[in-house]
C-alpha cells in the first residue's frame, strides 16, 4: 500500500512548518571560542545563567636581529590565565552586562646571541597578573556574539633577583564563536 501524492506532500508541508519552531525552541549553546584583541585564545562555558568561565592562553614567539652589533633575539612566551564572568540582569537576552575578576601567569624565556661577545645569554621573566573588568556581551546571533571590557589590573614581573610591580588600564574586545 502506498501513500497518496497529496498525502506525501500535506505531511511533508507540515514537517516543513514545525521543524523551525523546533529548532527555535532550542536551548543556547553553554560553550564557545573566543578570540581577543589581546591575542588570546579561550573557551567560554557557561555553568549557570549568571555566571560563566573562560580559561586562555597566549602563546607567543619572536625572533630579531641587530645588523650593528651582529646580534641575535629570540623569545618565546606562554601565558595561560582564567576568568569568571558574572552577569547582572539584563532588559535584553542579546546584550548582557558582567563583571569578570581574572589572573594570568605568564613565562617568557628569551636567549641573545651576539658575534662581537660570543656566548648565549638567556633570561626568564615571570609575571603575575591580576584584573577586575567590567563589559558587556552582545550575541546578534545563536552562534556568535561579540564582547568588550575595560578595568584596572595589577601585574607583578620577577626577572632574575628583581620584583616589578605594576597598575594599568586593561581594555580588550573579542568575538566568541558558539559550538
Amino acid at each position: 500500500m502506498t501513500a497518496s501524492p497529496s498525502l506525501t506532500r500535506g505531511l511533508l508541508f507540515a514537517l516543513f512548518c514545525v521543524l523551525p519552531s523546533a529548532a527555535s525552541a532550542q536551548d543556547a549553546p553553554k560553550a564557545g571560542l573566543v578570540i581577543t584583541s589581546s591575542s588570546s585564545v579561550g573557551i567560554l562555558w557557561h555553568a549557570s545563567e549568571r555566571v560563566a568561565l573562560r580559561p586562555e592562553f597566549v602563546v607567543a614567539s619572536s625572533k630579531g636581529s641587530l645588523e650593528a652589533g651582529g646580534a641575535e633575539l629570540t623569545q618565546r612566551t606562554l601565558s595561560p590565565g582564567f576568568s569568571v564572568l558574572f552577569y547582572t540582569r539584563s532588559r535584553s537576552e542579546d546584550f548582557r552586562p558582567f563583571v569578570a575578576p581574572r589572573y594570568v601567569y605568564g613565562r617568557s624565556h628569551g636567549k641573545s646571541t651576539s658575534t662581537i661577545a660570543p656566548g648565549v645569554v638567556e633570561s626568564t621573566l615571570v609575571t603575575h597578573s591580576a584584573s577586575v573588568t567590567g563589559g558587556a556581551e552582545y550575541v546578534p546571533h545563536r552562534r556568535f556574539g561579540i564582547f568588550g571590557e575595560l578595568g584596572i589590573a595589577y601585574s607583578r614581573a620577577e626577572p632574575a633577583n628583581t620584583v616589578t610591580q605594576s597598575w594599568s588600564i586593561r581594555s580588550v574586545v573579542g568575538a566568541i564563536l558558539y559550538f
